[in-house]
């Protein structure tokens, strides 16, 4: 029996409440064990809450990014005067460029008796990470936390980048969740906290036991350093855990280690929309994304919540609890390709750098290939505004759904994955991102409509392999990946009664063979080729159908001009032929063009500028005689995207920025001329459809891991060949988002 919404929502928020607050008076079983490699708290279950200034940070055991050992908080914290931990994540560019900007630091940080220790919570593609750190020339100390139960229970898991500044006490002194807009700044400011930190005199030096140090790019100072006093904590680096003092050795004890990890992210929103002409005329997708608009008031409220827990050293297990009143479209079509809106499961086996996982995974490869969303394809214009002119592609996205889009799809199925050093990543994945739904006859002759539902099980293979390239020609190493993508719909899963083929269309067979090559050519400049081919078997009820065979290219310059200033240009080619069904929604077939941008983040600043045209890989225009409106349009038409956004930080968390967005389509169109039938001719014209979208965007944090986001668009539409689909419309909205 479906709940009322007023009574999902409670229950929603009484679910999450209870599993966040209360794991251990439910779970006491699974809290904790002596279980090396893991998060170790001293309150027992790694609860993704914010730490507080004045805290003990929470203690743990984590290999390093190599894999050849173990490091220990208490080595860490003890044996220096500050340790700064940097938790990072790789999908995050900015945040590798702060990565970047910490090791400038590292070793002014040192001669400020500061240690520099990074923390990564990737949960793949360790080779790519490794090589990731090499090319990037980052050379201190990091850690690999896999489960992200180390994140977890710092609060850092929500977030790309955080920062931590602890005493040899294991004492918070500074905390930074998010990317800072000034990570120089924000270090520095940590550097002179520490050196501002009283230091007893009598204190010994100390360094690094023989047993800790170790070498290579993951090498830690042993430079003698100060240890400020504090009760408890000895002057030099014990031989071993249990060689710490008291209170030292149970702040830092790590036998008990947490087996829960629990996050999710609540989100409410109340929006408003006033058509200037509310005519139920507006057939095609026509907001931002593309998605359809509707005139009136809406809420929308989704929760997800994951429950996470270790069993043994190797296996772990989860749940997403997914509560949401969104339009069931948003499962249809991604990003969340879930069997059930209520949510999932998942079961993963990880031994050194292998792992193999069951259920629900995430999951992207390349733009053309094999993603929900490309940022860089899309103009920043603030709110959930974009320069997406994807025609009716991204209909699924509609104004009831709370997607923040970004590049990860998610399936459910069977995912498998190994690293080989620097070298190699491995990974395949089957999924169903599809199931069959039958109807009948019957069904049919009720409801012609009902034939909309139809639809076969797709089946999703994908295999991609990175090889991490070393040449003494490149600045830094290379990255190749080979990949490989099919989409098949299983003709023998759904049958229509009556019927002797698909009403939706035939069962198709889509194959992806793609190449993606990226080369740092100097240490401000890099150059990335995705090269695809795709074969589509259209109709695969029918042996003797043709493939359609078509190539997609799209290369890219980036470019870092100076500190906070990046540019970047690429060029695109789609043939007519190409398709991927699982390619970026901006990304359509029969298209070549370029484009191009400049960002720019300084201080509490930052700003977009983009561009984009596109022209008809291959001309072709299709008209039928016809008298009267709406003349035909040629199936393929050019189109202008421009964008500027701009934001400031005002004063404390309070964000505001505004941006301006134009799609602008020109239409070839064919008109009888007038006269005596027959008609003596027709004319050519070229029309245009132009978009402006007017954006203001207020953001303000109200307290940790949570926000307030306020919008207000102005969206103008004119279509010189059909004035009766022109409109205008006021958007104003009220998000609350809050991270657990």
């Amino acid at each position: 029996m479906r709940l009322p919404d007023l009574e999902y929502l409670a229950l929603s928020f009484v679910l999450v409440f209870a599993f966040s607050l209360t794991p251990g008076t439910f779970l006491p079983g699974l809290l904790s064990d002596s279980v090396p490699d893991a998060a170790a708290g001293t309150g027992g279950s790694a609860e993704a809450s914010e730490l507080d200034v004045q805290a003990f940070a929470p203690a743990f055991n984590l290999k390093t990014m190599a894999g050849d050992r173990t490091v220990g908080s208490a080595e860490l914290f003890v044996g220096r005067a500050f340790t700064l931990l940097v938790f990072w994540n790789s999908d995050c560019p900015d945040c590798v460029e702060a990565l970047k900007q910490c090791q400038g630091l590292a070793e002014a940080a040192r001669k400020k008796g500061v240690e520099l220790v990074g923390v990564n919570h990737d949960i793949e593609n360790v080779a790519a990470v490794r090589a990731l750190l090499a090319r990037q020339g980052v050379s201190f100390l990091q850690l690999r936390d896999p489960y992200r139960l180390v994140a977890s229970s710092y609060g850092a898991d929500a977030y790309s980048f955080a920062l931590f500044l602890v005493d040899s006490s294991g004492v918070i002194h500074e905390t930074v969740y998010g990317r800072p807009a000034d990570v120089n700044g924000a270090v520095s400011a940590m550097l002179e906290r520490a050196a501002s930190v009283p230091v007893s005199s009598g204190s010994e030096s100390i360094s690094a036991s023989p047993e800790f140090v170790p070498s290579g790019p993951e090498s830690l100072s042993t430079a003698p350093r100060p240890v400020p006093a504090a009760p408890g904590v000895v002057s030099r680096v014990p031989d071993s855990i249990s060689e710490l003092p008291e209170p030292a050795a149970e702040r830092f004890e790590t036998s008990r280690t947490p087996r829960i990890s629990v996050t999710g992210e609540a989100r409410l929103r109340a929006m408003n929309i006033r058509l200037r002409d509310d005519t139920g005329a507006l057939k095609a997708p026509t907001g931002p994304y593309g998605e359809a608009i509707r005139q009136g008031s809406s809420s929308a409220h989704r929760i997800q919540c994951e429950l996470s827990g270790k069993i043994t050293e190797s296996l772990t297990a989860g749940v997403l609890l997914r509560l949401s009143n969104e339009d069931e479209a948003v499962l249809v079509l991604g990003p969340q390709y879930f069997s059930r809106s209520e949510g999932s499961a998942y079961a993963q086996y990880r031994s050194k750098d292998f792992m193999v996982r069951l259920g629900y995974f995430d999951a992207h490869f390349t733009p053309l290939s094999l993603m929900i969303w490309d940022s860089e394809d899309n103009a920043r214009t603030g709110g959930t505004a974009s320069g997406c002119a994807c025609a009716g592609v991204t209909g699924a996205i509609l104004l009831e759904s709370l997607e923040e889009l970004g590049p990860e799809l998610t399936f459910e199925g069977m995912s498998v994955s190994h690293s080989a050093g620097e070298l190699l990543d491995l990974r395949a994945f089957y999924a169903r991102p599809r199931l069959a739904n039958e109807i009948s006859a019957g069904d049919f002759l009720a409801d012609p409509e009902a034939l909309e539902d139809f639809a076969y099980q797709r089946d999703l293979y994908a295999l991609r392999a990175n090889v991490n390239v070393q040449h003494p020609s490149f600045a830094s190493p290379a990255l190749m990946s080979l990949l490989y993508v099919r989409t098949v719909d299983d003709d023998r899963s759904a049958t229509f009664v009556g019927s002797q083929y698909d009403p939706r269309g035939f069962a198709s067979d889509n194959r992806v063979y793609g190449a993606l090559i990226s080369v740092p050519l100097h240490d401000r400049l890099s150059m990335e080729v995705d090269l695809e081919r795709a074969e589509t078997y259209d109709n695969v009820l029918n042996p003797a159908e043709i493939a359609d065979w078509g190539t997609a290219l799209l290369g890219t310059l980036r470019g870092r001009v100076t500190t906070g200033v990046s540019v970047s240009a690429s060029y695109l080619s789609l043939s007519e032929e190409f398709h991927s069904a699982y390619a970026a929604l901006s990304y359509l077939p029969n298209r070549t063009g370029v484009r191009a941008s400049v960002s720019v983040r300084r201080g509490g600043f930052s700003s977009d500028l983009f561009a984009k045209f596109l022209k008809p890989y291959a001309e072709e225009t299709t008209f039928t005689p016809d008298f009267f409106p709406p003349a035909t349009r040629a199936r393929f038409k050019s189109q202008l995207t421009l964008g500027a956004w701009a934001s400031r930080q005002l004063f404390g968390d309070l964000e505001l920025g505004g941006g301006w967005l134009l799609e602008r389509v020109v239409d070839d169109v064919s008109r009888p001329l007038p006269g005596p039938l027959p008609p003596a001719g027709y004319e050519h014209l070229k029309f245009q459809k132009r978009k402006n979208i007017f954006t203001l965007q207020l953001l303000r944090a109200l307290a940790a891991r949570s926000s307030g986001e306020f919008v207000y668009q102005y969206v103008d539409y004119t279509d010189k060949i059909e004035p009766a689909n022109d409109y205008s419309l006021h958007r104003t909205s009220l998000q609350f988002s809050i991270r657990f």
